[in-house]
């Protein structure tokens, strides 16, 4: 009796994208910055999108806050920071502490727990040119870096800004918001959000802190 003829193996999903954004060795805050693209699969995406439809949105209690609504987790459980973990270093980023050879990255690629969805729903929404704060978490560590997780796409506007200084900037990287994009930059690094427009609504991302 013939053999049936063996299926084709399905594709490997093509390995993450890394954009370096501003070199590592530049002289300033921003040196080593970087974003990955395809680095999540779509059940993590729909699975942070399900979660941000649970939880509740915070008051808008900070004029600098801008038209944007926000929505605070932990993630107790870790299957969040372990997913922005293995992306990092399935895109070749080089973190401090994974070993393979010498670091380039301004950060080492955990996320602390405490993070926060951004919701821009209104035309106009956008943050003036800023700098992050550092945060601590539980055994004393401080946050060295930004990342932000892109959960939708913006056709225009919404782009968020890598400058090179405060006042009076110039602009170093432009990131466009795309579904499933994670960038990643020192807290020191100068950056603003570019407004969104109407037909770029909703724009829909989870920030957070990165050791």
């Amino acid at each position: 009796m013939p053999r049936a003829p063996c299926r084709a193996a399905a594709a490997a999903a093509p390995p993450p994208v890394l954009t370096r954004l501003i070199a590592p060795d530049a002289a300033h805050a921003g040196a080593g910055s970087f974003m990955i693209d395809g680095g999540f699969d779509e059940a993590f995406l729909q699975r942070l999108l399900h979660t941000f439809g649970t939880l509740p949105l915070a008051p808008r209690v900070k004029s600098s806050q801008g038209l944007n609504d926000r929505a605070y987790l932990s993630d107790a459980e870790g299957w969040i920071a372990a997913g922005l973990r293995r992306a990092v270093l399935a895109a070749g980023a080089r973190v401090r502490g994974a070993g393979g050879g010498e670091a380039w990255a301004p950060c080492e690629g955990e996320a602390l727990p405490f993070m926060r969805f951004l919701l821009y729903a209104e035309a106009g929404g956008g943050l003036p040119p800023h700098l992050d704060l550092s945060r601590t978490d539980v055994h004393g560590r401080h946050s060295r870096c930004t990342f932000i997780l892109y959960l939708t796409d913006c056709s225009a506007g919404g782009e968020t800004v890598l400058l090179e200084r405060l006042v009076q900037p110039s602009v170093l990287a432009t990131v466009t918001p795309r579904r499933g994009r994670l960038l990643v930059f020192p807290h020191v690094c100068p950056h603003k959000a570019q407004p969104v427009v109407a037909h770029g609504l909703p724009k829909i991302l989870l920030r957070g802190e990165m050791l």
